[in-house]
């Protein structure tokens, strides 16, 4: 590997290269350097990078622009300055970044929905995680794909006004109605209006149809709705009251998650699992529901999960987002293989560094340091 005192003349003597046929392989191999010598680098270093493959990838015309931010997208400490002008290229070259680059920071991305592209707030609506400020500024200027994108994310988070903007827009469009109704995290009183809503669509069309319904039966179907929203919220405060008294009774196990993944009860399924791996519940959402699929192994094996409960948890995931089966049948042939302590050593891993922060890389790293005493 080269040595740290080498790379800035290295870096230097690959930038004199005056061959315009060669920028391509040039900015690769400036990328190699960069990506080989991480951990020798210093501030001086990685600006010395960043100005150069900035001015480089200048040069280059859009397809190889694009081809150089997919590869930056998935880059803990990829070059910042240069990733923010990819971010606000052409959405060829801005979508990858915009979408998996953890080096932009909430209130970048902020910026970007207030300023770029439709297709550059699409992008940002499909990150892994999203924080509410962030989608504050997708709501406020987003059009309907965007919203419909970013109310189906799992990993979206929204404010209250968030939600209020969302519940506004979604008076005028079906499938958002819809997207709203189905999330685990719209509020109560929201999700009543929404309901009212259907059921004021359903008069409609019950009218357009010439079906004769009097304004007293109207009435009692709308309030039919909100009734139910009511019972709902109380069954599940009665659920989460039967699961806290499971738990301080030591009697709370997989055996509970599984009634829950059964009944395709997400809140409880996540209440009972956050209980029992002494995590809070927006983690084990994250990992349920949106983290690749290593992490809800991990999760698993460090509670001592049999690999049914594992298997259960991973159809209750393909059942709410479009994870592909045959991912699910790879990662329940290989949880039989995950040693126990190892997991535990990753887990506290995880707890420290932040489950959501956590590359798939450092995880692979941790378990190798695991096994490897």
């Amino acid at each position: 590997m080269i040595n740290s005192a080498e790379i800035l003349d290295e870096l230097q003597s690959l930038s004199n290269t005056k061959s315009s046929d060669s920028r391509r392989q040039l900015l690769h191999r400036i990328t190699d350097l960069f990506e080989t010598t991480q951990d020798q680098q210093d501030t001086a270093h990685h600006n010395a990078f960043d100005d150069i493959m900035d001015r480089l990838s200048n040069q280059l015309e859009e397809s190889v622009r694009a081809e150089f931010s997919n590869r930056l997208a998935d880059m803990a400490n990829a070059p910042r300055i240069t990733t923010h002008k990819l971010a606000v290229d052409t959405i060829e070259v801005a979508r990858p970044v915009l979408q998996r680059s953890k080096i932009l920071s909430d209130d970048f991305l902020v910026k970007v929905a207030q300023t770029q592209s439709q297709d550059h707030l699409l992008a940002i609506s499909n990150r892994e995680d999203i924080a509410s400020k962030v989608t504050d500024a997708l709501v406020n200027r987003g059009n309907d794909k965007v919203l419909s994108t970013v109310t189906s994310n799992q990993g979206a988070n929204f404010s209250r006004q968030g939600f209020e903007k969302l519940s506004q827009e979604a008076s005028k469009n079906a499938n958002l109605n819809n997207l709203l109704e189905n999330r685990v995290d719209t509020p109560a009183d929201l999700l009543k209006v929404v309901k009212q809503r259907v059921a004021k669509k359903l008069k409609e069309e019950a009218q357009e149809s010439s079906i004769d319904l009097s304004e007293q039966e109207i009435d009692a179907s709308i309030e039919l709705n909100s009734q139910d929203i009511e019972i709902s919220d109380a069954k599940l405060e009665a659920a989460y009251q039967e699961i806290e008294y499971l738990h301080k009774r030591k009697q709370l196990d997989e055996r509970v998650v599984m009634h829950y993944v059964k009944l395709e009860r997400v809140d409880e399924t996540i209440y009972s699992l956050a209980l029992l791996t002494e995590l809070d519940r927006k983690t084990v959402k994250h990992a349920l529901l949106t983290a690749q699929l290593p992490v809800l192994a991990i999760m698993c094996k460090a509670n001592s999960f049999q690999r049914s409960t594992f298997a259960s948890l991973l159809q209750l995931r393909e059942n709410l987002s479009n994870i592909e089966s045959a991912e699910i049948i790879e990662a329940i042939r290989r949880y039989e293989g995950i040693d126990l302590s190892t997991a535990q050593r990753v887990m506290r891993f995880l707890k420290v560094r932040g489950i959501k922060e956590a590359t798939i890389e450092e995880i692979g790293q941790e378990v190798d340091k695991a096994k490897n005493g």
